[in-house]
């Protein structure tokens, strides 16, 4: 078992620790603590457990506690569920052996070795903390992924850390603080919309810390950000935004900027360019006044439809099966010489599907076909797909349509994006891709309107996180994008 991947095991640094406990107010100076609850749902390796039994003790000394009533206070008071049964057993034992040892303590830990989905203990914590599991949906053991469909902020792409949050609101009393790191993906996915309005509209979001790009663990290449939310709506207009990456800055975002709005993201950027952010919203036209913006097809198994030149199949397949294609993500406007097997017949309403009887009148499209079939057959197709169509039906439509074409990749140190026009009958995959939906607006205006310092500013203030500086940027992040009057 991979345990990183399969429960989610990433283990916290020391300095994570004491900045949630220190921003949550669990600290040894704040007399409060020796009469409150708080709970780490993940302890792991039992990281937060260990400074919260540190900053407890002291607190205890300081209000001149003896070893009896600081050893109860810990069995009352410090709480931990960790799923792993290996993990759990030293864990425990290591703390148990470390309250002897460094404190000469020797409380009952209310550690529980189950699924933190099914613990219970609602409206019970006065602090929540820790860094819940990253575990991706298609991860998740079949009892997992039933538990997990059935909370508010469930979509069909949910990761479990998402779950952790809004269980973690609901382990929270009134009066209660929680703080995790997370990946930050949900300050923008599409997603995780549900789970930003619900912050917005309960105003329980107090403050962000996104680390960017910045690479907090040592042993996972994720993009994370400290979160911290209050069981209670926030008597304050704004809650705190703070980039702590190749950039720095923060600010005090009001809530009323998302109030309302039905699709938003937290993208945020430093004093000018929230400036320029605004100035690009206020322009008269956004783009998808005027085009869609989608991304390429989707086979599920690029590999078998989309064959480069010289491959020795092509000498076989039949031409009617057959399409120029290109790579979007890596295309530069120079004919790659690719071409894409086409299961369709493309009418002006689409392109419609073929059965299976339209293999027999290409004998070397179903030879070549037949040979990879189980591979094909395994994919997660469309319900109605049969095994030699594509895997999903996105972009089907627009293949007899002109197509201006981008990278979603935004790479830094750059001027301008460039996109490319590419003919009618040209399948894109691995990208993105405009059409334009108003003669006003041709491909050529929009491409004018894209090629430019502007967009690529856009881009990059609005972009996701990537490895090395880069950003990815999303059909609806280009969709709302205001054009410039004079392209």
């Amino acid at each position: 078992m991979d345990k990183a991947k399969d429960l989610g095991q990433v283990f916290t640094p020391a300095s994570i620790v004491h900045q949630i406990l220190d921003e949550v107010g669990y600290t040894s100076n704040n007399p409060a603590i020796l009469d409150q609850k708080i709970f780490e749902p993940a302890c792991g390796e039992g990281v937060f457990l260990y400074a919260i039994i540190d900053r407890l003790v002291a607190a205890a000394h300081r209000a001149g506690m003896d070893n009896t009533n600081t050893a109860r206070l810990i069995s009352e008071n410090v709480w931990g569920v960790e799923y792993d049964e290996e993990l759990f057993i030293s864990t425990k034992s290591n703390l148990l052996a470390y309250c002897e040892q460094q404190y000469n303590l020797k409380p009952v830990l209310n550690l529980y070795q189950q699924d933190s989905l099914t613990f219970g203990h609602e409206d019970e914590f006065d602090y929540v903390v820790g860094n819940p599991p990253y575990i991706r949906v298609h991860n998740m053991p079949a009892p997992m992924r039933a538990a997990v469909k059935s909370h508010a902020h469930s979509t069909g792409t949910t990761d479990l850390y998402v779950i952790f949050i809004e269980l973690g609101l609901k382990w929270l009393r009134a009066g209660g603080q929680l703080g995790y790191i997370a990946p930050n993906s949900w300050l923008r996915n599409t997603s995780q919309q549900k789970l930003r309005t619900a912050f917005i509209k309960g105003r329980q979001l107090r403050k962000v810390v996104d680390f960017g790009h910045r690479q907090i663990f040592d042993t996972a290449a994720t993009y994370t950000a400290l979160l911290f939310l209050a069981a209670d709506p926030n008597p304050a207009d704004t809650f705190r935004y703070e980039q702590d990456s190749d950039e720095q800055y923060a600010i005090d975002a009001p809530y009323a900027r998302f109030e309302g709005t039905p699709q938003f993201t937290f993208s945020f950027a430093a004093p000018e360019g929230e400036t320029f952010l605004t100035a690009v919203g206020a322009r008269f036209t956004r783009l998808a006044q005027v085009a869609t913006v989608q991304n390429g097809l989707a086979t599920l198994g690029d590999r078998f439809f989309f064959l480069p030149p010289g491959h020795p199949s092509l000498i076989f397949i039949e031409p009617s099966a057959l399409l120029p294609a290109i790579k979007a993500s890596t295309y530069k406007g120079i004919d790659q010489g690719l071409q894409g097997i086409f299961p369709y017949t493309l009418t002006a309403g689409g392109a419609v599907p073929w059965a299976e009887a339209e293999l027999d009148s290409r004998p070397g499209l179903r030879g070549y076909l037949e040979n990879e079939r189980e591979a094909l057959a395994g994919r997660s197709l469309d319900s109605k797909a049969l095994w030699f169509h594509y895997g999903r039906s996105q972009a089907l439509k627009q293949v007899g349509l002109r197509k201006l074409v981008i990278s979603p990749v935004v790479a830094p140190g750059q001027v301008s994006l460039r996109t490319y026009i590419v003919p009618a009958d040209t399948l894109v995959y691995s990208g993105l891709f405009l059409t334009e939906t108003d003669p006003a607006w041709p491909l050529e205006r929009l491409q004018a309107a894209l090629d430019t310092p502007d967009f690529y500013r856009y881009a990059r203030l609005l972009g996701k996180d990537m490895q090395g500086g880069y950003k990815s940027i999303n059909p609806r992040t280009i969709l709302e994008y205001g054009l410039p009057a004079y392209a």
